[in-house]
C-alpha cells in the first residue's frame, strides 16, 4: 500500500512528459493489489489512488494538448 502512495507521489512530482505513464503504473499497481488482496483493510485506499491517477492523467493530457496547441499557434504566426 505504501508503494502505491510512493509511486503516486513520484508520478505527480515528474516532469510533464512522463507523468502519464507513471500514473498508468500507479493504476496497474492497483489493479494488481486489488487482485492478490481483496479484502485488505487499505482496499478503499487503493481505490483512490487508481481514481486519482486517472483523474491526472486526463488533466495532464489536458495541458499537453494545451500546450501543443499554444506551440502551434505560435509556429503559425512566425
Amino acid at each position: 500500500m505504501y508503494s502505491l502512495e510512493s509511486m503516486y507521489k513520484y508520478a505527480k512530482m515528474s516532469l510533464l512528459e512522463h507523468q502519464i505513464e507513471r500514473y498508468n503504473k500507479v493504476k496497474e499497481e492497483c489493479d494488481d493489489f486489488t487482485n492478490r488482496f481483496p479484502n485488505s483493510p487499505f482496499i478503499e485506499k487503493v481505490k483512490d489512488y487508481k481514481q486519482l491517477s486517472s483523474n491526472e492523467i486526463e488533466s495532464t493530457q489536458n495541458l499537453i494538448n494545451k500546450i501543443k496547441d499554444e506551440q502551434a499557434k505560435e509556429t503559425n504566426k512566425s
